[in-house]
């Protein structure tokens, strides 16, 4: 799956088909202890509609889901979960092993930490809203990570010339 895609429709519907089954109940029972139509349940199922968030909870609350199981569900919908880890400070410990290998100018270094840093918070509102959290972020992020190195590449490469041009006098 790309970063850029929602997770398949097949997903969620092979799980909610899979819970329904693990819980023994019909396609007819789950609709009507979840409040919704036999016929919608069954295009969900079926991989023909994405559901919303609310009726993910829904289902996995009439399937008495443990906290792990709609977690999952959750998941395969394309939604996070409830219970989400905190947004992280400072980057992760492999970027800032990369970060950390001199091959970033230390204002180059800050720059990136600053926008991994917008990026993990912009998906913690996601989360925190229920959005989807693969739903075309990297795209973004990427041309704005490339917009920014070639800005300051762009300024430094002007400044290194400013520093070697020679004045010219008129005689």
């Amino acid at each position: 799956m790309q970063l850029t895609q929602q997770p398949p429709v097949s997903n969620f519907a092979a799980e909610l088909r899979r819970l329904r089954e693990v819980a023994g109940i019909s396609q007819r029972a789950l609709a009507r202890a979840s409040v919704l139509t036999p016929a919608y349940l069954s295009l969900l199922e079926g991989g023909r509609r994405r559901p919303e968030r609310l009726t993910v909870e829904k289902l996995a609350q009439a399937l008495a889901l443990s906290d792990g199981e709609s977690a999952t569900l959750l998941i395969a919908a394309g939604y996070a979960a409830t219970h989400t880890a905190p947004a992280h400070t400072h980057p992760p410990s492999d970027l800032e092993a990369i970060l950390a290998d001199g091959a970033f100018l230390p204002r180059q270094r800050a720059q990136i930490e600053a926008l991994l840093l917008a990026y993990a918070q912009r998906l913690a509102a996601r989360a925190r809203a229920g959005k989807p959290l693969v739903a075309d972020l990297a795209a973004p992020w990427q041309t704005r990570v490339l917009e920014t190195m070639q800005e300051q590449i762009a300024a430094e490469v002007e400044s290194f010339r400013a520093s070697f041009e020679r004045p010219v006098f008129d005689l």
